[in-house]
């Protein structure tokens, strides 16, 4: 081992995984499976049904969510090392859901506002196992990627999950992601939405 004296530090946007439990996520997919609103104009995404919600049903869902959104602002100030920078209260966006079947994707993308997450809802068994039986570079189909940064063989400019149904996504809006595409014979379902920050005064000066 080398006698060597250092210190590593953070780098890049905060990416935060969590699960939010089959309850809730049942709860979330019986309210998405009702939404008939279409959504298709104001997304990126390759995806024919793409529905969004009303304010009723987005509120009921964003209050379900809520503490899970302040665990990402609690993990980010600790993140950051600075409380200075963090909003002070958060307010409620837009919310849409994907229900992705073989061939479509999304694209490389961003989202708007401030914060933003994925719940997956539903991932059919057919798409993990074509997942598994993958051979390639890429996460494989059904997958997720986080992209920051430009590409370097000596730097880690991505995160890349096969997310199941629970699975919760945390990250800022600016950070690019895309969604790839499968073959099977099936339909992958997930929510995604947007929250904006609120700062007090001191902190927007």
């Amino acid at each position: 081992m080398h006698d060597v004296t250092y210190t590593t530090f953070s780098w890049g946007p905060l990416l935060l995984k969590t699960h939010i439990g089959e309850t809730v996520c049942n709860e979330i997919l019986e309210i998405a499976k009702n939404s008939t609103l279409d959504s298709r104009a104001n997304l990126a995404s390759v995806i024919k049904n793409v529905k969004t919600l009303d304010t009723k049903d987005s509120n009921i869902i964003f209050e379900k969510l809520h503490s899970y959104f302040m665990c990402f602002l609690d993990t980010q100030r600790k993140y950051l090392q600075d409380n200075s920078t963090m909003p002070e209260q958060i307010q409620y966006g837009n919310m849409w859901i994907n229900f992705q079947e073989a061939g479509e994707f999304n694209p490389p993308h961003r989202h708007s506002m401030d914060l933003s997450f994925i719940v997956c809802l539903d991932m059919p068994s057919e798409v993990i196992e074509e997942n598994k039986s993958y051979t390639g570079l890429s996460s494989g189909p059904g997958a997720i990627s986080f992209h920051y940064g430009e590409m370097d063989k000596i730097q880690l400019h991505s995160h890349q999950f096969l997310p199941l149904k629970g699975d919760m996504f945390l990250f800022p809006s600016t950070l690019r992601h895309t969604v790839f595409p499968f073959q099977s014979n099936a339909t992958r379902i997930t929510l995604s939405g947007n929250i904006g920050y609120i700062y007090n005064k001191e902190n927007t000066q």
